[in-house]
């Protein structure tokens, strides 16, 4: 499996009096080995669970870090390194990459500017309309994509009182 490694998580845990614990936990791979990318997957989805009231909704984090990462695999595969951490109660997931830069809104990236039919292309529009901010900023040898997830009590729209459920 030459190539095939993951290494992490890696975390570190401490306490900061009334705020959430100091969480961070991150993996390094090489995208171009779709099993690892789904290996850290299950890997991240487990740590997420483990923050019992601090996780985030799953149907959300499941959308948007899938979505993250198939990009990673399928535009710049190669070495990557994928990190949650908790900040003022968010989740926050970032994914660094090798691949180019580019600007959410630039050339119908991350807007409504993809045609209804295109087979692809929505995913940062789709990661942008779930999330409570994305960002992308350039680093020497690539790139650092970081999303902040809404806190799993802020998507109650998600689930409707049942009241608005039909019976």
């Amino acid at each position: 499996m030459g190539g095939a490694t993951v290494s992490g998580p890696r975390v570190n845990a401490g306490n900061r009096g009334n705020h959430a614990p100091d969480v961070g936990t991150e993996w390094h791979f090489d995208a171009r080995h779709e099993h690892v990318a789904r290996r850290v997957k299950c890997e991240l989805f487990a740590a997420l669970a483990a923050l019992g009231p601090l996780r985030p909704e799953p149907m959300v984090a499941e959308v948007v870090f899938g979505e993250l990462l198939s990009n990673v695999v399928r535009h710049t595969p190669g070495p990557t390194c994928v990190s949650f951490t908790i900040e003022d109660g968010h989740v926050v997931f970032s994914v660094f990459d090798r691949g180019p830069m580019f600007r959410l809104g630039g050339a119908g990236v991350g807007t409504d500017a993809v045609p209804e039919d295109a087979e692809c292309g929505r995913g940062l529009s789709l990661i942008a309309a779930l999330c409570e901010r994305i960002g992308i900023e350039p680093r020497p040898d690539g790139k650092c994509t970081t999303v902040v997830l809404p806190r799993a009590e802020d998507d109650a729209w998600m689930h409707p009182p049942e009241s608005a459920v039909p019976g």
